[in-house]
């Protein structure tokens, strides 16, 4: 997506749907544009991902919410999917 380097903050009200996408890969890119141009305020937006039922959505919904500054991931995240997450990363 070009939006992650040459977007601004504007452009994410046209990425916002996006995040509800039927397809994982455009909700997965979707999350990576508001990482790269999103900030603490667009941390409601991303929080739903985190129980995407796609392993890269929610890995990147992860990653983006710890960089635009959100401070409670593992109460966010929930224990079912913390252990889902360890299970998926020892296998």
């Amino acid at each position: 997506i070009q939006l992650t380097s040459r977007g601004t903050k504007a452009d994410l009200r046209a990425v916002e749907p996006l995040l509800a996408h039927a397809d994982d890969r455009v909700r997965a890119n979707a999350v990576e544009v508001y990482e790269r141009l999103g900030d603490a305020s667009h941390i409601g937006a991303l929080l739903p991902l985190l129980a995407d039922r796609n392993n890269r959505a929610r890995a990147n919904a992860i990653v983006a919410l710890a960089r635009l500054g959100h401070t409670d991931l593992d109460g966010a995240l929930g224990e079912g999917a913390q252990k889902e997450m360890n299970d998926s990363a020892e296998t």
